[in-house]
């Protein structure tokens, strides 16, 4: 594996709380999800999705949107209407990223997205 590759599967360790520290995966492959998965409460994560970029970062669920934004420098908006980013929570099962209907709308378009994500 080349460095590039393997800096585009991590991007950083953010400190949240004086105890923990959380990982932020860079489009993750299926393997990495199912580990996520199970190293999280009920398979629960949340992401990010940099459309312009093509990039979807996944961490912990106990890590918050603002503070994940910041660390990648992507400018967090409460009320989610920054049409760059998207800003989510989900659960993973068998290596996807189980959304409902409606947020499966905003991704469906995206073929880039399609190997991620699936309709609950």
């Amino acid at each position: 594996m080349k460095l590039k590759e393997l800096l585009e599967e991590w991007k950083a360790s953010v400190k949240y709380s004086s105890k923990k520290s959380y990982d932020i995966f860079v489009n993750p492959d299926s393997k990495e999800l199912r580990d996520l998965g199970r190293s999280e409460k009920e398979n629960y994560i949340r992401y990010i999705i940099d459309f312009k970029k093509k990039k979807l970062y996944i961490f912990s669920s106990e890590l918050v949107h603002d503070l994940a934004s910041t660390e990648l420098g992507i400018p967090y908006d409460f009320n989610h209407k920054v049409v760059d980013y998207k800003f989510g929570e989900a659960f993973i099962k068998n290596g996807k990223i189980m959304l409902t209907a409606y947020d499966m709308v905003e991704v469906s378009g995206k073929k880039w997205l399609q190997k991620y994500f699936k309709e609950m």
